[in-house]
């Protein structure tokens, strides 16, 4: 019985407007006494609600599953958008609730409310999702998923005031959502977003990873642009075998932010085997250069050393690989393992 009331109370309100259908209505469509709705509803406002949080439920769960797609930024904006213009055309009659709800929201208590609500912050928290997933250097996160959330909302009523939305096919629907992609991006190009996966860093210490950097150094030897220098910073035995005693993810953390700090913005720094950084430095000519940059960098670990040390020998290592453009991938991997599990070995 509740749920014939509930299938009474969509059909009804969307098709003679909340506000004159009465609980009347709704009892002699499906031939039950008005005592029998108040034993499943104790108002018109509670069916209504409970016929919104289905609707949102519905979206809540589409969505989810809109952003758990591979791709770049553009490909899971698409989706995202095929997906929320998908449900509005199979759910328009939700819409045309939403906006009479809304267009009379004073005569509404708080539950209804917040209910209604909830589409804009489900909205805006899935274009967050997306968004954090695809970038770093983040600015004025919140402007952009606000302005991108307006956008969506403004295209998904001019198709429903032309009544465009009840024609569309897969192929039409796909070309409305690259409108929307496209005004996204535009957005963000705006306000300077710069868009890298995520995929590409270590999570605790913002350099790129191991995956990335190795791939990086697969590119290096197929364009040979190699007339350069790759520097390790190599932590020594002792550290590694007492981690617990002498490493941790604070010193970690520390650590690549100096890099980070000390070095050029076009010097790629990495981190292999966990706790051994690389940098690449490009326009490094002659062993004076080198030198150079060798104590420079032993002079950024003094400190780090003399914190973490416990009095004990544990001077960081510097070891240097001068890269020439005859060098192949596997050559540069082999002379970076030598480094790197020679020193574990021991």
């Amino acid at each position: 019985m509740e749920n014939q009331i509930m299938i009474s109370g969509k059909k009804l309100f969307y098709k003679k407007g909340y506000f004159k259908t009465k609980v009347s209505d709704i009892t002699a469509d499906i031939g039950i006494s008005t005592g029998n709705f108040y034993t499943y509803y104790s108002s018109k406002e509670v069916l209504l609600d409970k016929i919104l949080r289905e609707q949102l439920n519905v979206l809540n769960r589409e969505f989810k599953i809109a952003v758990d797609i591979d791709g770049n930024l553009p490909e899971i904006l698409n989706n995202f958008f095929i997906t929320t213009i998908n449900f509005v055309k199979n759910m328009s009659p939700l819409y045309i609730l939403k906006e009479e709800v809304e267009g009379n929201i004073n005569k509404f208590k708080d539950s209804t409310i917040k209910i209604i609500r909830e589409y804009d912050v489900i909205l805006s928290h899935y274009i967050k999702i997306i968004i954090l997933k695809e970038s770093v250097n983040l600015k004025q996160l919140d402007i952009i998923v606000s302005l991108i959330n307006i956008q969506t909302k403004t295209y998904i009523a001019h198709l429903i005031k032309e009544r465009k939305l009840e024609y569309l096919n897969a192929k039409n629907m796909k070309k409305k959502a690259e409108i929307l992609t496209s005004l996204s991006l535009s957005t963000c190009t705006i306000f300077n977003l710069n868009f890298e996966n995520m995929n590409k860093y270590d999570s605790l210490t913002g350099v790129y990873s191991e995956e990335y950097f190795i791939n990086f150094l697969k590119e290096l030897t197929l364009v040979n642009e190699m007339d350069d220098t790759a520097l390790f910073l190599v932590y020594p035995l002792r550290l590694i075998t007492n981690k617990k005693d002498f490493f941790s993810d604070s010193i970690l953390k520390g650590i690549s932010d100096i890099l980070k700090k000390y070095t050029k913005s076009d010097d790629v720094i990495g981190i292999l085997n966990k706790i051994y950084f690389i940098i690449y430095m490009k326009k490094i000519d002659g062993g004076k250069v080198r030198e150079s940059i060798e104590d420079r960098l032993k002079k950024m670990f003094e400190k780090v050393e003399e914190k973490y040390s416990n009095g004990g020998d544990c001077a960081i290592q510097i070891e240097f690989i001068s890269l020439k453009e005859s060098m192949s991938y596997t050559i540069i991997k082999s002379k970076i393992d030598e480094i790197i599990y020679g020193e574990t070995k021991e």
